[in-house]
């Protein structure tokens, strides 16, 4: 329907009469003469205002002058009471008639910058208010001159008046070298000025020249055109004629993109009636174009409970022009034609012409939104099973860890009383493996802990070396009997008293030497402490644990952090333990603020970095105090 209308207006306009050459002639001669005339009244009244523009310029360029010599005038008032001193030596009227003249300077100065902009063009005056910046800049000094003065005169110390009227006078020299700076700016846009008024003087001339002799040739070329129109309209038919049929093909283009899309696309007109409905949207709401096109969209598609919205939505763009729901996409519910409502994601844009249209691409989200709840619920399903896993978990260590103590406790009433060497070698052999068992249950519920969020951080002052020293010491034993070296260094510059979680600070150390230990054989274990970074009221202390064991090769190094996982399957069986330790360490260096890494090469060794920010002791202590 559209395109035959457009096809109707285009022929339409390509109809009409054809005036002959002797109608387009007098024409012309018209326009020609309506043209001298005017012309002519147009260059009279440029004269008359160039005349008006030149006095006007004149009157501000005598005003320019004038406030130029004004500003001279009171610099100069300014700096006479601190040469009369030296001659009255009263410093109290000489001060208030230095003070008097600063004031009236800096009210001149205001009042100047003022005319400046209201008058002269910005580019122009661009230089003219920096030199009057300049002169502000320049009353400064001599201003602290003059109060020197004046203070020497008061203190009675005629001399250094006298050294201080040398500086003064320098100071006033090179106010008056500002005040020329202004005096030759100013004349430089007077020169401008003046060759820009001579500039369209030639111009109006030129303009009257050429003016005429446009009106000589447009009298001649309307002639020529006049035997050419016919030819030119029979043109503009053709080219008519083709744009009705480009109109055309657009809108078969445009019915097969509507009939295509796989979105419903939904056209409505200001009043709320439907002016397209594409198969899409018949598919999503139920209803067949021919029934629908014409109707009130409000109450065809949309729910009982939001026509109201709509309504008062519609009426408030018409009187804005602004809308929150245009542009973006948003879900709401819809109505098919059986009266049954369902949730649809749609995005609105408006055309606005002579008649204002909406158009909106419709999408059925009833199939997402049931996978989102679907989802919803799984992931609440999974919470639910990390609680109870995380319950399960400590509860199981508490009960484990009841027997363990007894076991511990019967190993050491064993280990007390009269045994021979092999029942000793079997007792010790138990007391290791229910250690390594508490170890492993320890690990666990720390892991438990972490996962579910429930791992709270202290922050209270320790000794950074004595937490070292202990934690060492109680793992050298170990070392010493796998025939290993441990030592510990601290960088002098370190701070030994800070403030930090000692208890998991502890934890991460233990679980680094005990691991470097562990997948060690031959050499030893070094832990080194030195500062990395220093900030204010705080520092971020690095701690490295080196081994010279089996190594990590580097595409095994990033599994070593994830949980239950080893760098090699067989160190399991051949080492033992859970694969927790280093996921534990990185969680805990995440929580206390820093961070955990490695660098290895199999057989060579691995050192483990990692970073913890702290504050120091002292610097708490004076923040406190």
């Amino acid at each position: 329907m559209s395109g035959a209308y457009g096809a109707e207006a285009v022929a339409s306009a390509t109809r009409g009469r054809r005036p002959s050459s002797s109608r387009i002639v007098e024409t012309t001669l018209a326009i020609a003469a309506l043209l001298g005339l005017a012309v002519g009244v147009y260059l009279g009244h440029q004269i008359v205002a160039m005349f008006g523009a030149s006095v006007t310029e004149n009157q501000l360029r005598s005003q320019h002058r004038q406030r130029s010599w004004s500003l001279q005038q009171h610099a100069a008032d300014m700096t006479a009471p601190g040469n009369d001193i030296f001659q009255s030596r009263n410093v109290r009227p000489e001060t208030r008639k230095f003070y008097t003249s600063r004031a009236v300077l800096r009210q001149a100065l205001t009042t100047a910058r003022r005319e400046i902009v209201r008058t002269i063009p910005r580019a122009e005056a661009k230089a003219l208010l920096a030199d009057l910046m300049a002169i502000r800049r320049a009353i400064r000094p001599l201003v602290a001159e003059v109060r020197r003065i004046f203070q020497a005169f008061r203190d009675g110390d005629v001399d250094q008046a006298l050294r201080r009227q040398a500086t003064m006078n320098r100071r006033a020299a090179s106010l008056r070298a500002v005040f020329g700076t202004l005096e030759r700016h100013y004349d430089e846009v007077e020169e401008r000025r003046v060759a820009a008024q001579a500039e369209a003087a030639r111009r109006l001339a030129a303009f009257e020249r050429w003016i005429a002799l446009l009106l000589l040739a447009g009298v001649g070329g309307m002639v020529v055109y006049g035997r050419r129109a016919d030819a030119r309209n029979e043109g503009l038919a053709a080219e008519q004629r083709r744009s009705v049929t480009a109109l055309r093909e657009s809108e078969a283009r445009k019915g097969a993109i509507l009939a295509s899309s796989l979105d419903g696309i939904i056209s409505m007109d200001q009043e709320g009636r439907i002016l397209e409905f594409n198969p899409a949207a018949e598919g999503i709401f139920g209803y067949r174009r021919a029934d629908v096109l014409g109707r009130s969209l409000a109450e065809t598609i949309i729910p009982p409970a939001a026509r109201a919205a709509h309504t008062a939505g519609l009426a408030r763009f018409l009187a804005t022009r602004t809308s929150d729901l245009l542009h973006r996409r948003i879900e709401v519910m819809a109505l098919r034609a059986t009266g049954e409502e369902f949730p649809v994601e749609i995005a609105i844009s408006a055309l606005e012409r002579e008649v204002t249209t909406f158009t909106a691409t419709v999408r059925d989200i009833t199939e997402r939104r049931r996978a989102e709840s679907e989802l919803a619920a799984a992931r609440d399903d999974a919470l639910e099973a990390v609680r109870v896993k995380s319950e399960f978990v400590a509860n199981m260590s508490h009960e484990i860890r009841t027997p363990m103590n007894i076991v511990f406790g019967m190993t050491d009433m064993l280990r007390d009383s009269p045994l021979s060497a092999e029942q000793h070698d079997h007792v010790d052999v138990l007391r290791r493996n229910a250690e390594g068992l508490l170890r492993i249950v320890d690990d666990v519920l720390d892991f438990s802990k972490i996962e579910a969020g429930k791992v709270a951080l202290e922050s209270i002052p320790f000794s950074l070396r004595r937490l070292l020293d202990e934690t060492v010491g109680g793992l050298a034993a170990r070392a010493e009997r796998r025939g290993l070296s441990l030592l510990a260094q601290v960088r002098p510059d370190v701070p030994d008293a800070v403030v930090g979680d000692p208890t998991r600070l502890r934890q991460v150390l233990l679980n680094l030497v005990d691991n470097a230990i562990k997948f060690t054989e031959r050499g030893g274990v070094r832990v080194d402490v030195e500062l990395d970074t220093v900030a204010s009221g705080g520092i971020v202390v690095r701690f490295a644990v080196a081994d010279t064991g089996i190594g990590i090769p580097a595409e095994k190094q990033a599994q070593v952090f994830e949980a239950f996982t080893q760098a090699d399957g067989t160190t399991t069986r051949r080492y033992g333990g859970t694969g927790l330790g280093l996921t534990i360490s990185q969680q805990l260096v995440t929580l206390m603020g820093g961070q955990l890494w490695l660098e290895s090469e199999a057989g060579e060794g691995t050192t483990f970095f990692f970073t913890v920010p702290m504050d120091e002791a002292a610097a708490r202590t004076r923040a406190v105090a």
